[in-house]
């Protein structure tokens, strides 16, 4: 596939403000369950933005990368991390081998 046009969005897509199989099809995406993803092959650059509905939002997390954020993160978010900076990963790897290299990432 030459053209990058995969949104990677963390599921269940019930769960944003927005109706995110309209904004994908109106924007000519294809929405992929970033949660279940083995890598990030064909990622689209401009995606819309979508917000999780009120009652749905996890904790509030700080961005300051302390070991209590880490442990909040989901798995989607570890690896969304870990892509952007470049760094490969078991697509079948576990929260905490995740979280692990997550910390050495923030060491460097």
């Amino acid at each position: 596939m030459s053209k990058n046009n995969i949104w990677y969005l963390p599921g269940p897509f019930h769960r944003y403000q927005e109706d995110v199989k309209a904004l994908a099809k109106e924007h000519g995406l294809v929405i992929v369950d970033a949660n279940v993803a083995p890598n990030r092959n064909g990622q689209a650059i401009d995606v819309p933005k979508v917000t999780i509905r009120e009652g749905l939002r996890p904790a509030a997390k700080r961005e300051n990368g302390t070991e209590e954020d880490r442990e909040a993160m989901d798995v989607a978010e570890l690896k969304a991390r870990l892509d952007q900076a470049g760094v490969s990963y078991r697509a079948n790897a576990s929260k905490e081998s995740l979280q692990k290299q997550v910390a050495e990432l923030n060491q460097q």
